[in-house]
């Protein structure tokens, strides 16, 4: 197969290099256009208890908009009461009605809700209720900031914030998008200096850049016509980032690399290149193929976030995969000798870089056990700390967007006046499959299990029925009556159903919806229902902190599953590029121990806050998922490209030690180089304004280093070493046992 992909580019080079770039030319249109149809709204189990009684809430409650956005006006010179501060009010409010989206607005101006007020800290508040798409809400508040800093009318000493969860959502994908171009900006550039020191030409170092650059601007497009049809997560384009530059500029690496070692072999260029696609293609083949394997196991979570990243993983590869073996030959048909072009003067001769590397191997084989087992010890030592490891959701998204946040500042500044409890309730819903919710029997139940409740350490107050009932001088019937106070029908819809069967006890915890405590809260008031509900009653818990526990225990429960289909399909990949039994349990063995060590140290930086400016929390839950999926793939890369070059080497002196040396010195080089740009491109993302993002790319970056200094550097060719010919081993393979004596002599 890969001999026919290199002759495919040998006999018609143009017409593939015409294909890609009329590919890339359309994805410069269609690829920016993915941050606007991505979503933040991905973090949940669609399955689970708090989702389920999410839906119930929306569908049976009226009173209910899927989506409420806070306009925040702030005049530290005016206070609230002042005529030309609430003429400003007033502004804002007719400028947001103009927008046929919006269904109710509510401020001090048509409610008597003392929330909307926050006379300490001069600030009013406009809520804006939508029913529409989390998409559709976020492109309003993209329309809404744009109309209110054109209007002239509203005054300077105005200070207005527009929050909510699409007005967060949308400054989170802004973030995103960021993020990337921060990659772009930092990472591209150094990317390329260590290019230039890889091959010594700025022909050669400029090819794998267009590479990566082609894969991820044609990955963007595929995915932007995905997201018109499915739900993506906006972390998606970080993931894409990553990995597509990553492994794409990798891929081209290994390839030219080798193009240009056939080069001095021979002067005709398109056999050079059907060798190297022979042999160097063969070895990215199967490497993006392992990673491929690992991503796709995140789709057994069943979440969309997982899902995601899992889609954008596979994409990026595959059109990384499938540019190296097509676009990446077809160039190098055409430029020839020319590769070579623009030579860079070596700092170090090459015969000198290989007479260090040939030491360095020699000392490694000479000491192999005392290497392997002292290198061992360091990586267990370093993985202690993961068993402290703790792992969940942050539930308050705001508090990971940057400081200066215009939504993070307007939710704040509604924290402040209202707490964070009654902004993030954990909410009951108690359905009566049988009764009217409002009968003596069923308010007696309510009431109990409110008092049992509101009587936890943790909890601040409760509101529920009995609450609009106390308002109504005790009157139950009075809650039906069309004759309310317009406020207090308000109140009814928030509590009780359409149907009077369905109500929603709002528990106001003591502490913020991520905090542990808040979140144990969760598990003990399922507890207290579980115990105390009695038949026809049913009920759910909702709510931030819910369905981020949710969430955390849906993906916990996938892990053993995760873990299994990558192992087993690492296995099976490995088996069919190797030829051998024991190399790929191995490398399963020491990826497993990379990960636990880089864990490990995630656990020390982050979780326990020894990191600047780093506060100390747990890791984000899909950080562990996601670095052991990667991670788990892009370290078998290594794996691949170094112990392929050995066996080619085995397999023509059927020597051990001197194919390890050989193998060693021809790959190490290229190895590390390529380690070095994967470590920049990861590594850049400690710069992200998102902590998960920030753990993710600093744990690959950590991983990478370990995996290529210790790891293909020292362990490999000293197990090899120890191991000899059981490195070749398979069972039943009577070719390999009948020439297993010459075999052995011809090591002697």
């Amino acid at each position: 197969m890969f001999e026919k992909l290199g002759r495919l580019a040998v006999s018609s080079p143009k017409a593939i290099l015409f294909t890609w770039i009329v590919l890339f030319l359309l994805s410069l249109w269609f690829g920016p256009q993915l941050n606007n149809h991505l979503s933040g709204e991905t973090l949940a189990s669609p399955n689970s208890e708090s989702i389920m009684a999410n839906n119930q809430i929306k569908t049976n409650f009226d009173g209910n908009y899927s989506q409420n956005i806070i306009v925040v006006l702030e005049n530290p010179n005016k206070n609230t009461s002042d005529p030309e501060f609430i003429n400003e009010l007033k502004k804002v409010e007719q400028q947001i009605k103009q927008n046929k989206r919006v269904e109710k607005t509510t401020s001090i101006l048509n409610s008597a809700d003392p929330n909307l007020v926050d006379k300490k800290n001069n600030r009013m508040f406009i809520n804006i209720y939508m029913n529409a798409s989390s998409k559709e809400a976020e492109e309003y508040v993209r329309t809404l900031k744009t109309d209110l800093s054109n209007e002239n009318s509203i005054k300077k000493g105005v200070k207005i914030h527009i929050t909510g969860g699409a007005a967060i959502l949308n400054d989170m994908n802004e973030v995103s998008k960021k993020n990337v171009q921060m990659v772009e900006m930092i990472g591209l550039p150094i990317v390329f200096i260590l290019l230039l020191f890889v091959f010594r030409s700025l022909i050669a170092s400029f090819l794998p850049i267009l590479i990566g650059v082609f894969s991820i601007m044609i990955t963007m497009s595929i995915i932007f016509f995905i997201s018109l049809q499915f739900n993506l997560s906006m972390f998606l384009t970080n993931i894409v980032t990553m990995l597509g530059l990553g492994v794409s500029i990798d891929y081209a690496l290994f390839i030219t690399q080798r193009f240009r070692e056939e080069l001095q072999t021979t002067n005709d260029i398109k056999e050079a290149v059907i060798h190297s696609m022979k042999s160097a293609g063969r070895s990215v083949f199967f490497a993006g193929l392992t990673v491929m394997v690992s991503l796709a196991s995140l789709i057994s979570t069943n979440t969309t976030f997982f899902t995601s990243i899992s889609l954008g993983g596979l994409i990026v590869l595959f059109v990384s995969i499938l540019s190296a073996m097509t676009l990446l030959p077809a160039l190098l048909v055409l430029l020839g000798h020319r590769v070579n072009s623009f030579k860079i003067p070596a700092v170090i001769k090459s015969n000198k870089i290989n007479r260090f590397w040939h030491s360095i191997i020699q000392l490694i084989l000479k000491k192999p056990i005392l290497l392997i087992g002292t290198f061992l010890l360091i990586l267990i030592a370093v993985s202690f700390p993961a068993l402290k490891l703790q792992m969940h959701l942050p539930v308050a998204a705001f508090e990971e967007l940057p400081e200066d946040s215009d939504s993070r500042i307007g939710m704040e500044a509604l924290s402040d006046h209202l707490g964070s409890g009654k902004i993030f309730p954990i909410k009951i819903l108690l359905t009566n499959k049988t009764n009217s919710i409002l009968d003596t029997k069923s308010l007696n139940q309510i009431n109990e299990l409110t008092n049992e409740i509101e009587n936890h350490e943790n909890v601040k107050e409760v509101l529920s029925l009995e609450s609009l009932i106390n308002k109504t001088q005790g009157n139950m019937i009075s809650l039906e009556s069309d004759n309310l106070p317009l406020e207090i029908q308000q109140q009814v819809q928030s509590f009780l159903s359409r149907d009077k069967q369905q109500t929603i006890l709002y528990v106001i915890p003591k502490d913020g919806p991520s905090s542990e405590k808040t979140r144990d809260l969760v598990k003990q008031i399922r507890s207290i229902i579980d115990h105390n509900l009695e038949k026809p009653f049913t009920a759910k818990v909702t709510g931030e902190t819910a369905t981020g526990l949710d969430f955390d225990q849906q993906i916990i429960k996938s892990i053993p599953s995760i873990i299994s289909i990558i192992v087993i399909m690492t296995l099976i990949v490995l088996f069919f590029a190797f030829r051998s039994i024991i190399l790929p349990i191995k490398a399963v063995l020491l990826n497993g121990l990379v990960t636990l060590s880089t864990l490990g140290i995630l656990v020390y930086m982050y979780q326990l806050g020894n990191w600047v400016n780093t506060n100390a929390q747990a890791l984000n839950v899909g950080t562990p998922v996601l670095l052991f999926a990667i991670l788990f793939g892009l370290s078998i890369d290594y794996e691949v490209i170094i112990v392929s070059r050995i066996k080619e080497e085995y397999e023509k002196t059927h020597n051990n030690r001197s194919s390890i040396i050989n193998g060693v010195i021809s790959t190490m080089g290229m190895i590390n180089g390529a380690a070095s740009i994967m470590i920049v491109v990861f590594g850049v993302f400690i710069f992200a304004d998102f902590r998960f993002v920030q753990e993710i790319g600093v744990g690959l970056a950590i991983a990478i280093f370990i995996d290529a200094l210790i790891v293909r550097t020292i362990i490999v060719p000293a197990s090899m070493h120890l191991l000899g010919n059981l490195n070749w081993w398979v069972p039943f393979n009577r070719s390999r046992k009948i020439s297993s004596d010459i075999k052995q002599k011809r090591e002697m």
